[in-house]
């Protein structure tokens, strides 16, 4: 969302990683969803950690945009197509 991109890094490029590692940004994941073996790896290193909040069940992409919205989480990572439906 516009209202958390001041969080962010201003460069073209951020590192995934970097951002995984500011305690300061919770990341919102669902359990079991793979997003391919870069990241899938980059998440299991931190699935652990604090920053991390997990939703699953039938609604759980829905959801991780609810609490992104309200600021439950800083960011999330989804497939395109699953947030263009649920928008």
């Amino acid at each position: 969302m516009k209202k958390n991109t001041y969080k962010f890094p201003k460069d073209n490029f951020v590192s995934f990683r970097s951002i995984l590692k500011n305690q300061k940004l919770t990341l919102g994941v669902r359990p079991g969803l793979q997003y391919g073996p870069v990241l899938d790896g980059i998440i299991k290193n931190y699935f652990n950690s604090k920053n991390i909040e997990q939703r699953s069940g039938e609604d759980s992409a829905e959801g991780l945009l609810q609490m992104l919205y309200h600021d439950r989480i800083d960011y999330f990572v989804e497939y395109s197509f699953i947030v263009d439906f649920i928008i």
